[in-house]
């Protein structure tokens, strides 16, 4: 098993990378949390596939709608009135199982409730695998723009199952790989110690990578995440170096604002500000 840790400026944490079947997946979770009580936020496409291999109580479950426009602050007020239900405390955990919205949104309900509490993230989209899962961004969107309302708050650890990925679309995967791709292009300004030639894995295996080949795709989350931790942990607040890994995103955020969160993916719009 991969495990890769990072050091934020107040906590370490473990990113595990787990080869059991998505079935085992709530017990390995509930082992990593302990006595402690919790909750779920489950996005709705991951819900519907994986809703019963999950087997999370229901009074425990907030079943987040898909689409970058949940990430408000509606649904971040209804999540926090679920953890008050639930009775969560200062010492309990909230579960992101989902891509980025689910893991944007269940972030900041962690990092403002009772002043934040325990977070754990495990991210079902490539995407959110080699990125949001990981650096201790969290945030709603606004009529304003993407993004504005949020902190940086880091998780208790991230677990990733890469057979997430197998039920995933095409459109899905080619979403991750925009950033994946933004990596590849940033990949000597993370100031890593280790050479991943990103771009180069690409080319040579754009094949397997379009077959869900998962040894592959785990491959080239490893090097984006260990790319990234380079870079959080010498700037974890975007103060300088951590800026780099917003290229494509500024241009590619005023797409998702200006077509209201609706009609392109994040990726997508990534790849779009790459090229611009």
């Amino acid at each position: 098993m991969i495990n890769i840790k990072i050091q934020g400026r107040d906590k370490q944490y473990p990113i595990f990378f787990e080869k059991d079947n998505i079935t085992n997946l709530r017990n390995n979770i509930l082992n990593f949390l302990g006595n402690r009580n919790y909750i779920v936020v489950l996005a709705q496409a991951v819900e519907k596939i994986y809703g019963k291999d999950l087997n999370f109580p229901k009074e425990k479950v907030f079943v987040l709608k898909n689409g970058e426009h949940q990430k408000n602050i509606k649904n971040y007020n209804k999540i926090m009135e679920f953890c008050f239900k639930n009775k969560l405390t200062r010492s309990d955990v909230i579960i992101a199982i989902g891509g980025g919205v689910a893991g944007d949104i269940a972030g900041f309900v962690a990092a403002t409730y009772m002043r934040g509490i325990n977070l754990i993230h495990s991210p079902t989209t490539l995407l959110a695998c080699v990125d949001s899962s990981v650096g201790g961004k969290t945030a709603i969107n606004t009529s304003f723009g993407k993004n504005l309302v949020g902190c940086f708050y880091q998780p208790s650890c991230v677990i990733i199952n890469p057979y997430f990925l197998k039920t995933l679309d095409l459109k899905n995967i080619k979403c991750g790989l925009g950033e994946i791709i933004k990596y590849g292009l940033i990949e000597k300004s993370c100031l890593a110690e280790e050479d991943f030639s990103i771009i180069n894995l690409l080319n040579e295996n754009y094949k397997q990578i379009l077959d869900y080949d998962l040894k592959i795709l785990t491959r080239l989350i490893e090097h984006c995440i260990k790319l990234k931790v380079s870079v959080v942990q010498k700037d974890e607040k975007e103060s300088n170096l951590r800026r780099v890994l917003n290229f494509g995103h500024t241009y590619g955020h005023a797409i998702e604002k200006l077509t209201n969160f609706r009609k392109y993916s994040h990726g997508e719009c990534v790849v779009e500000g790459i090229r611009f």
